[in-house]
């Protein structure tokens, strides 16, 4: 059956899923890759065009930029009668790791049920991921690729009535360009085929920045490069470490389904803090897109090791940091560009969240209602006393724990200041304690060495009760994981040591805390979920 008939077959049905995407670097956009789309769209509701390699343009495999194949993309469905609030775009860089790439797109659409692709890459990491797959029926595949067309422009042969109608006018525009970049490429492979290439790609256009920036925004000649080296990622950020003749500097990629809000967030974070002496400074940010295709920070790297033991002298540190960062004046407005604020909904509402999903779940499978009703009633009792009310706020980290810190010559330095928002201080304390499982002696210990440095009469009282706050809404997060992962939830994108074992034990740990400390009566039972109750109960 033709790919066209196909398509106009299903789009008279009711179509399986509500969101569908389409992956491909239309270089450029041509009759294949709209019967592909065409097919996509009989399948799903609302399809997200997915633009492959949007960073790169003018090279013999990507001559044309991410915003004009955009438009090439959109003239087309426009011509093919596609309504346009069926369609959205994505751009998406090259990046230098599979689990990089597949961040970057989940954290900005994670309620995917479907990919369209023939490309085998582009399968397995979507495959692994959980997604169905569907190749979309092949139009003419020999004669509609994107190397032939380019190949036909470059070579002066007719290429018009290989794309769609709508679109051919602005191609003609771009065949210059087109030409050029070939010309200019012929037998060079811009293509990133792997992790090694593709971090190669970032550390060469690293090199070109430091290379292009003002001595004066990083404090040298940055020109001068010893290194520049791929240092990990996260579900937040993939990070690179320059070695420059001016110093050593972290930048810092967003994965956010909001990267210039969050990039810019982290930026004004650092600005505020790094005058204390024991952060990081945020050295420059680009949010235009315009240099990687994705916003980045340059921040002064911190050199030293993270802590392994949580010693005394480390305990009373952090709580000396914590105190002088608490201590930050915030009343003339200069912390108004934080705009996360934590309020008692904004604790309250996600552990709702966390405690409907618990119970469904233990209701799914049947376990003993006994310790639902507990925690249910745990819930009702800390939700109707509220979170303490507190004179003032202050700025806080909210993440505060061994991996967050850096022990240098000079003391320890906090890094990754994201999270930070406007907090009362026994949150960001309560968030310490429970990290890092601190013993009743370690927070005396710490109080002690807080109070000292900050004065806060009434910190001991609130402490108490964010304590019990963030201990049981710790606990549901656990149950929560614990079912995710073994169920395999969310593509089951979870790293080998995340086991279901692990996140049970947690929460056992913190069920046992919410019982000395009055949350849970002391006559509920531990009752966890069954490790693999699902085939179990099925």
């Amino acid at each position: 059956m033709e790919a066209s008939t196909l398509a106009e077959r299903n789009l008279a049905g009711p179509r399986p899923y509500a969101k569908g995407m389409l992956v491909g670097r239309f270089q450029p956009f041509h009759l294949g890759h709209l019967e592909a789309t065409k097919y996509a769209l009989s399948m799903c509701d609302r399809l997200v065009v997915c633009i492959g390699s949007s960073q790169t343009s003018g090279t013999l495999h990507n001559p044309m930029d991410a915003g004009t194949r955009i438009e090439i993309i959109r003239a087309a469905l426009d011509a093919a009668g596609v309504a346009r609030e069926r369609i959205e775009f994505l751009e998406v860089p090259d990046f230098g790791s599979d689990s990089t790439w597949i961040n970057y797109i989940r954290n900005r659409h994670s309620d995917i049920e479907v990919v369209f692709s023939e490309n085998e890459w582009v399968q397995r990491i979507f495959n692994s991921e959980g997604i169905e797959v569907r190749v979309p029926p092949l139009l003419r595949r020999a004669e509609l690729s994107g190397t032939a067309i380019r190949n036909m422009i470059l070579e002066g042969r007719p290429w018009q009535h290989l794309l769609p109608r709508g679109s051919v006018q602005i191609v003609e525009g771009q065949v210059q360009n087109i030409a050029d970049a070939l010309r200019r490429s012929t037998g060079k492979n811009d293509l990133i085929s792997d992790e090694g290439e593709a971090q190669r790609y970032f550390e060469g256009r690293i090199e070109s920045y430091l290379g292009s920036v003002a001595p004066a925004i990083l404090g040298g000649n940055c020109s001068s490069i010893s290194s520049i080296r791929y240092v990990g990622a996260g579900t937040r950020h993939f990070n690179y470490l320059a070695d420059t003749g001016a110093g050593a500097f972290l930048f810092r990629f967003s994965l956010k389904k909001d990267p210039e809000e969050h990039t810019e967030y982290e930026h004004t974070a650092l600005k505020l803090i790094s005058g204390l002496g024991f952060a990081p400074k945020s050295l420059a940010k680009e949010t235009r897109n315009s240099f990687f295709g994705i916003p980045f920070l340059v921040v002064e790297f911190v050199r030293g090791k993270s802590p392994t033991e949580l010693t005394p002298e480390l305990i009373t540190g952090t709580a000396e940091l914590m105190a002088r960062l608490h201590s930050v004046d915030i009343s003339n407005g200069m912390a108004a560009a934080l705009e996360k604020r934590i309020s008692e909904d904004e604790i309250f509402n996600p552990m709702a969240e966390k405690l409907a999903y618990v119970t469904a779940k233990r209701a799914e499978y049947q376990r003993d209602p006994g310790f639902t009703d507990a925690i249910v009633s745990a819930y009702g009792a800390l939700r109707a006393c509220g979170i303490p009310k507190v004179e003032s706020q202050s700025i806080g980290h909210c993440d505060i724990n061994r991996s967050n810190m850096v022990l240098t010559k000079d003391g320890v330095q906090l890094i990754d200041w994201e999270t930070a928002a406007i907090v009362p201080p026994a949150y960001d304390i309560a968030a310490f304690f429970d990290r890092e499982t601190l013993s009743e002696r370690e927070r005396e210990l710490f109080l002690s060495r807080y109070l000292e440095v900050r004065k806060d009469k009434s910190l001991r009282e609130s402490l108490d009760a964010m304590v019990k706050i963030r201990t049981f809404d710790r606990m549901l997060w656990c149950l929560w994981e614990a079912y995710d992962v073994q169920e395999g939830a969310r593509g089951g994108k979870f790293p080998l040591w995340r086991t279901p074992e692990l996140y049970i034990e947690d929460a056992r740990r913190r069920f046992g805390a919410c019982k000395e400390l009055g949350v849970i009566p002391e006559d509920v039972e531990w009752d966890p979920p069954l490790v693999l109750e699902m085939s179990v109960s099925k």
